[in-house]
């Protein structure tokens, strides 16, 4: 997912790059394959933005909020790698890689 601010959700594009000497080639496609959403991610992300904020502290909100992220993106990709769309989607990065161009 792209955005500016929370990204918690399905994602929704493959982005896939490929480095050749001193070049970065890279390429995105929108996802095909159909991605279940993970409630045990949405708990992690909902036990994260729980935490307490230091109001003291003026960007400790956003901290809250950037951790809460960071900790559902870890989840999403780490439970997803044992989901039935996981290989759809390897496939769908492969290809997209094999349209870069290659030594």
């Amino acid at each position: 997912m792209r955005g500016n601010g929370t990204l918690k959700g399905t994602p929704n594009e493959i982005n896939v790059a490929v480095v050749q000497d001193a070049r970065v080639f890279i390429a995105t496609a929108p996802v095909r394959t159909k991605i279940a959403a993970i409630p045990a991610c949405e708990k992690v992300w909902k036990a994260a933005m729980a935490k307490a904020t230091d109001e003291t502290q003026p960007d400790s909100t956003t901290r809250r909020e950037d951790e809460a992220d960071a900790a559902f993106a870890r989840c999403f990709g780490t439970s997803l790698r044992n989901k039935a769309s996981f290989a759809a989607l390897a496939k769908e990065a492969q290809a997209l890689l094999d349209l870069l161009p290659t030594r």
